[in-house]
């Protein structure tokens, strides 16, 4: 019995003496499963069986690179929502990183140059196909496809528009272009709502009043960066006409649609009724503009509804899908959000894809949609108590009318758009027609798409 217990005392100095050499404070050392182990009895009786303790989950890491907490009410917003997804889910940890808007695309590309990207992004739709073209996203249809509780058909479909039959972008807000008009001004001088691109120019000539320092319109054709024109003032128009830039698998700028979309930017500045400047003006000094009371129309998204809720809340005003240029046919909408991607090259997919899908449940869209003072990319959620009628009005149109979203698809948009803004800078200048301006552009863009 002496020589048994001894044996066995040597036994535990040993384990005990291989356990310490094999293990250093610096090291993480992953433990094997949760084994039953055997306790000898000192009476020599069947060993009793002791279970091992339990390991703690691994800690899952994931980043979630976005602009979107930098902007005030978005940030707070964002900052609970994580904290809420890490309380259902202990073992995961969303890291979030905030940068500018005018710098995050530039990071998200360094990052994945670098191999060091984060596994969820935020994106502006106009940047999905040069990020599809650089190898940056994972595709989504099969973690949608296999998510019980997401439903496609829930969603405004506008973002998850298919590159070469894949589904990229998951819609988390959705801003549309809507034409904003001064009730007030337009009560004043006894014009209707209105019903055509004629009846724009009509009211916009009567609402002018230089001397008074009044216009009927304001706009912008800026070439400045993220603000760049043609996005704010011409994509509006063209889909309001039901036009496309993509014809017969081509770009193309000189469709009718387009030429018609040119001629009234170009026959309201002839008629001295835009607000001077509208080459330099971003779409804030737009509204800002408008803000004051003395514009009586802009093309606009709806994101500015909030904005002068705060800036002007005693602004009479109302919003209205921009019509059809003969008030014949329903008008289309162009459609612009901030969504959600996962990377091709994060190493936490599973986890990244629950974030997202956290995200887009009904009830913390709804949250958000409050708490951001944005319009959730969701079908059937209703606007928050207390507001207002456009606010109301907005959530009506991005119901019940088609939103178009061309530029995420359209490879090397932004040279694009830029040469198309540039053509509009020629036309209000009187340097070119609409017709010879479009035709340069088609020029320019058939050598940048190699078309």
């Amino acid at each position: 019995m002496y020589k048994k217990k001894l044996n066995f005392l040597l036994i535990v100095v040993l384990i005990g003496a291989l356990a310490l050499t094999g293990c250093s404070a610096a090291e993480t050392v992953t433990a094997p499963p949760a084994e039953s182990t055997a306790v000898p009895s000192s009476s020599g009786e069947t060993p009793t069986e002791v279970a091992a303790p339990t390991q703690p989950q691994e800690m899952t890491t994931i980043q979630f690179m976005q602009w979107w907490g930098t902007e005030g009410d978005v940030g707070k917003s964002l900052d609970g929502l994580v904290a809420d997804f890490e309380d259902e889910n202990p073992n995961i940890k969303v890291e979030l990183v905030s940068l500018p808007f005018g710098d995050t695309k530039t990071q998200i590309v360094a990052n994945h140059v670098a191999g060091t990207i984060a596994d969820v992004i935020g994106v502006n739709p106009p940047w999905t196909r040069e990020f599809y073209d650089l190898g940056i996203l994972e595709p989504l249809d099969n973690y949608m496809a296999n998510d019980a509780g997401f439903n496609k058909a829930d969603y405004f479909p506008a973002s998850m528009t298919p590159i070469d039959g894949k589904t990229y972008l998951a819609p988390y807000n959705t801003l549309t272009f809507l034409l904003y008009y001064n009730i007030d001004m337009f009560e004043s001088a006894g014009l209707e709502v209105p019903q055509n691109w004629n009846d724009i120019l009509t009211a916009a000539s009567a609402l002018t009043d230089v001397d008074n320092n009044k216009y009927g319109f304001t706009l912008s054709l800026s070439e400045a960066g993220a603000a760049n024109g043609s996005i704010l003032s011409l994509y509006p128009l063209l889909y309001a006409a039901n036009g496309r830039t993509l014809v017969d698998g081509k770009y193309n700028a000189e469709t009718p649609e387009m030429i018609a979309a040119m001629k009234l930017l170009s026959d309201l500045s002839a008629a001295g009724s835009i607000v001077p400047g509208e080459n330099v003006k971003n779409d804030a000094m737009m509204v800002e503009e408008f803000s004051l009371g003395n514009v009586g129309m802009m093309i606009q998204s709806d994101a500015h509804v909030a904005s002068l809720a705060v800036s002007n809340p005693d602004l009479n005003y109302g919003v209205i899908p921009i019509p059809s240029p003969d008030g014949n046919g329903k008008p289309e909408l162009r459609h612009h959000g901030w969504d959600l991607a996962m990377t091709a090259k994060g190493k936490n997919k599973e986890a990244a894809w629950k974030f997202i899908s956290f995200l887009l449940q009904r009830d913390n869209m709804e949250r958000a949609g409050i708490e951001m003072h944005k319009t959730p990319s969701m079908f059937g959620i209703a606007v928050a108590d207390g507001a207002s009628e456009p606010e109301k009005m907005v959530r009506e149109y991005m119901s019940t009318y088609n939103m178009v979203e061309e530029l995420m698809s359209m490879p090397k948009a932004g040279a694009c758009w830029e040469q198309l803004t540039k053509a509009g800078v020629y036309v209000l200048k009187g340097e070119k027609t609409p017709e010879q301006a479009l035709a340069d552009t088609q020029t320019e863009w058939n050598s940048i798409l190699e078309q």
